[in-house]
């Protein structure tokens, strides 16, 4: 009997376990996250080093921003990201305590109006000095402009308000400062470019999260999870934003 039990175990191998796999889904947001990007971009990769460490395998799928928020909300996947976290998310999203990164939104502004430059610390501090301001209508700021009766007009994409700024039709745009150094790149001319500058300070910071779908019975033990690992995994992988 011991010799059968031998020739077993030989055969079979120790006891393997199964890595468990759950669906993440993301929207585009180079250089953060993008089917562009190698490993889909660094949160995209320091995403699946963390849930790796508890032999959890994150397949991660880009979508466009609508089809994802959908998904999480529905429960077809298990999480989504980055999300900031806002009050009009949390009946359907459950957010972790550590996010993924601190991003930093920045001015790109006329040089005509302003030559000596524009450095503001705040939404607040920008809408005082009587600037007209073109954005996104599903950026952050859309209703916090209304709150301070701004002067500022919303356009369909980031193309339409660099081309505003840079033609003198607005004074300023806000974007996160990573995707606005892309962006200049990508939607105007060199010519277009020297016409326009960006500040060094930040005009809003904030937290975009790995959430959790409410719909997951395990929601919060993955949030959990994600709280304790993240920390050591996210000090290494995510590099601080240069402008």
């Amino acid at each position: 009997m011991r010799l059968f039990w031998g020739i077993l175990l030989v055969l079979v191998g120790p006891a393997v376990v199964a890595q468990e796999t759950i669906p993440i889904n993301a929207g585009e947001f180079p250089p953060y996250v993008s089917s562009q990007l190698p490993n889909k971009g660094p949160h995209a990769e320091a995403i699946r080093k963390v849930f790796s460490k508890a032999n959890i395998d994150a397949q991660i799928e880009i979508q466009p921003w609508i089809r994802t928020y959908e998904e999480v909300k529905k429960g077809v996947k298990v999480a989504s990201f980055p999300w900031l976290k806002t009050e009009g998310r949390m009946a359907d999203l459950y957010y972790p305590k550590v996010p993924i990164e601190i991003i930093k939104d920045i001015v790109v502004y006329n040089k005509a109006k302003f030559p000596n430059g524009l450095e503001v610390k705040s939404l607040e501090e920008l809408v005082a000095k009587k600037v007209r301001i073109v954005g996104i209508d599903s950026y952050w700021y859309s209703s916090k402009l209304k709150e301070l009766n701004a002067n500022y007009e919303m356009v369909a994409t980031p193309a339409i308000a660099y081309g505003l700024v840079a033609r003198g039709r607005a004074d300023v745009h806000i974007n996160t400062d990573k995707v606005m150094m892309i962006e200049l790149m990508e939607f105007l001319t060199e010519e277009q470019r020297a016409l326009v500058g960006y500040s060094k300070t930040a005009v809003s910071e904030a937290p975009v999260f790995l959430a959790f779908s409410r719909k997951n019975p395990r929601h919060k033990e993955y949030a959990d999870l994600w709280d304790k690992l993240a920390p050591a995994i996210l000090k290494d992988a995510i590099v601080p934003p240069k402008p």
